[in-house]
């Protein structure tokens, strides 16, 4: 299996090259200007994250409990050059822009904070939880990670093999990569070009290698029940070896 880039510790800026996994366009937070979101507005939240132009107020507690990253982001001197509409309203809070996340998965990772009944299991698409265990590794958030992860692998519908693929490329994750891989190689249909783009080249290649062991795999399974409906009689079993293994039985014929 190729080796996907190692894990870097990541920043609250400059992440432009982590993007999300499959996750739904931020539409409502695309255009216009930097406001308040709709739902993670948290009256008396101490801190503000900007994702796009969304503006979540919430407490810093659960940011440094859980991530090494915001936490060492928290402990910075507060900046006095905040222009946003809320910055201006909170002038106490602290003020973090989150480049290069998504929205949606803000949302998610957030639902997990805040849920809306505590006593309830929080119940997520295989896309929702991806885009958590984006957010979690990026952040490092190894407890959530893990959790998100797990429950990525038991969700069903599961997430489509080339999204885990990406996935597991982006987090560095050799099960989540060879679940996909195998995902992938069992596959009755060619990966288009678009797809075959978004996995790279070498792993494009490990699946075609993939797909043509197990192909040969199939073939040899084949022959073993072809040879064992042979032995037992004398008569002629060509009409139904054909049936089992049509190439070998075209070069016989012929």
């Amino acid at each position: 299996m190729s080796e996907p880039p190692k894990k870097k510790r990541a920043t609250t800026a400059g992440a432009k090259n982590h993007p999300s996994v499959s996750a739904a366009p931020d539409l409502e937070y695309e255009n216009g200007v930097p406001r308040s979101h709709h739902r993670f507005y948290i009256v008396d939240g101490d801190t503000l994250l900007q994702v796009n132009n969304a503006i979540f107020k919430v407490h810093s507690h659960f940011l440094s409990k859980h991530s090494a990253v915001l936490k060492d982001a928290l402990s910075l001197p507060k900046s006095s050059s905040n222009d946003s509409p809320s910055s201006k309203r909170d002038k106490d809070c602290r003020h973090i822009p989150l480049s290069g996340d998504s929205v949606t998965g803000w949302e998610c990772l957030l639902g997990l904070f805040y849920p809306d009944n505590p006593c309830q299991p929080m119940i997520y698409a295989a896309k929702q939880w991806a885009s958590i265990v984006l957010l979690a590794n990026k952040y490092v958030m190894e407890g959530i990670e893990v959790s998100a992860t797990s429950q990525l692998e038991q969700a069903r519908p599961g997430l489509d093999a080339v999204d885990l693929m990406v996935l597991a490329q982006r987090i560095d994750s050799k099960k989540l990569y060879q679940s996909a891989l195998l995902s992938l190689a069992r596959r009755e249909q060619i990966l288009s070009l678009g797809d075959a783009e978004k996995i790279g080249l070498k792993s494009f290649h490990e699946v075609m290698i993939a797909v043509l062991s197990r192909v040969e795999a199939t073939k040899e399974s084949w022959r073993r029940i072809a040879g064992q409906k042979r032995k037992p009689s004398g008569w002629d079993v060509s009409v139904k070896t054909s049936a089992l293994d049509p190439i070998d039985w075209a070069r016989e014929r012929a």
